[in-house]
């Protein structure tokens, strides 16, 4: 089983089921899974004002399903705090359970899709899996997806996600503001990196980093490469920031990993380490 954090929720699925799609909304979204074969497992989320009704929702929703979906045999269906409706679509089945969140005030849908038979013991465990994972007590939220550990602070949104096959592309910030943290995994790396890595990450800064300082340090057995300058902002009126680009080579995946950040000087995350916000391996995280 592999771990995925997304959006404070925390929950495990197979190792070959991979995120294809996704959404950047926090107030109503949706990831969708999928093995080589086909799409197994459906992530939803929605902002609502309270606990809804489950017994009036789900006969909605079974109407709905029976209708625009030809869903026949549909049952009721719960597991501890989850519930929710299975059914079949001509030799298809799929089951669907819902729950109440209300740390994030969030109703939660787990929807998995069974092209043969359906496992009920995976829909159980994966059920288990989801846990809440708020901020941690330092203000630094919790993702961990597409190979990356990652700890933007708490209050920056999901800007975007650039996914591609050997490269994940992720930057959390807030609308309107120049502050923001991204986070990039890159593989097949004998097949491009034809340079030191410093030289490569100097052609990966943007053009308004300017005064910017190389150093190098090594944290178990990982060696970190960081281009620390000021950024310049678009509009002239406001501030610089502090602006700073790590890389690195894990020894243990053969991957690139890189953090950059441009932050008001005065905010924690512009001295923050960069292993702290970034984790390849087990060797290298916060707990460094």
């Amino acid at each position: 089983m592999q771990t995925w954090l997304w959006r404070h929720f925390r929950f495990e699925l197979p190792e070959d089921w991979e995120l294809l799609q996704y959404n950047r909304d926090s107030r109503q979204g949706r990831c969708a899974f999928a093995d080589r074969y086909s799409f197994r497992f459906e992530f939803n989320w929605r902002v609502v004002p309270g606990p809804p009704d489950f017994g009036r929702m789900l006969s909605d929703y079974q109407a709905l399903l029976e209708t625009t979906q030809n869903l026949r045999n549909a049952k009721r269906e719960r597991h501890g705090n989850w519930q929710g409706l299975s059914g079949t679509h001509g030799s298809a089945s799929s089951s669907r359970y819902g729950r109440y969140y209300e740390e994030e005030r969030c109703l939660l849908e787990a929807v998995f899709l069974w092209p043969d038979s359906r496992d009920t013991g995976s829909e159980a465990a994966i059920l288990d899996s989801f846990r809440y994972s708020g901020d941690d007590p330092s203000g630094y939220q919790h993702w961990r997806a597409f190979g990356m550990d990652m700890h933007p602070p708490a209050g920056l949104e999901l800007l975007q996600a650039d996914i591609m096959p050997a490269s994940a592309d992720m930057c959390f910030g807030r609308p309107r503001s120049e502050d923001r943290v991204r986070f990039r995994r890159l593989g097949m790396v004998s097949n491009w990196l034809n340079k030191p890595l410093e030289r490569w990450l100097r052609l990966q800064l943007p053009g308004r980093a300017h005064t910017v300082k190389h150093s190098r340090w090594s944290v178990r057995d990982h060696m970190l490469e960081t281009l620390r300058g000021v950024y310049v902002p678009n509009f002239k009126l406001r501030r610089k920031r502090a602006y700073q680009l790590t890389g690195w080579q894990c020894p243990r995946d053969k991957r690139i990993y890189l953090v950059e950040t441009i932050a008001g000087r005065s905010t924690e995350l512009a001295e923050q380490e960069p292993q702290r916000l970034l984790s390849c391996c087990e060797s290298l995280g916060r707990d460094v």
